[in-house]
């Protein structure tokens, strides 16, 4: 039902399975995305909350958590909901990713940029693991802001410009398609 977009119905659904289980931390998390979703941040943060009571150890309601706390502007809560996810799961790309947001919501500019640095690492590793490529090491004597500045100039210089000049290719349009994997 959520995900057709069917959030009141999706909320009462889950609201009959915490009256009949209390301590199913689904419904609770399920909930609190349900309240999320129409906006209703108070209740959504209470029943992330609900859910990592009842499962500590529930990654993804402590980072939902995290995000409805920093869209209440309780930026220091949001910083310890995210805290606590990477604790649990130091591989958690975007969890460091939201709390180098809320770090830097919170002026702690050089905190956001480590934890910005963890979560590409992370996710850079990920897809090494399954697609070795040659890519170039971010050098540690620079910040954060020259980082930016010399991917920016690279893209300039190697991006956009150039595709202007590309020739358009000279394929024939043609109805008869070739169908991969298509049976008739």
């Amino acid at each position: 039902m959520q995900a057709l977009g069917q959030l009141e119905q999706a909320e009462a659904s889950y609201r009959r399975v915490e009256d009949r289980v209390p301590d199913y931390a689904p419904a609770h998390f399920n909930l609190g995305n349900a309240l999320k979703a129409q906006g209703r941040l108070d209740e959504a943060e209470r029943s992330y909350l609900q859910t990592v009571r009842i499962k500590p150890d529930h990654v993804q309601a402590w980072c939902n958590r995290g995000a409805t706390l920093q869209g209440l502007g309780r930026l220091h809560d949001a910083e310890v909901s995210y805290g606590r996810a990477v604790q649990i799961k130091p591989d958690y790309a975007d969890a460091y990713s939201n709390l180098g947001n809320t770090l830097g919501d919170l002026g702690r500019l050089d905190d956001a940029q480590a934890n910005y640095l963890r979560a590409l690492r992370i996710k850079t590793w990920a897809r090494e693991a399954q697609q070795p490529a040659v890519r170039p090491e971010l050098p540690p004597d620079k910040r954060g802001q020259e980082i930016f500045a010399a991917r920016n100039g690279t893209s300039n210089e190697f991006g956009q410009p150039h595709r202007a000049a590309w020739p358009a290719h000279t394929n024939a349009r043609t109805p008869h398609r070739l169908k991969v994997g298509y049976k008739a």
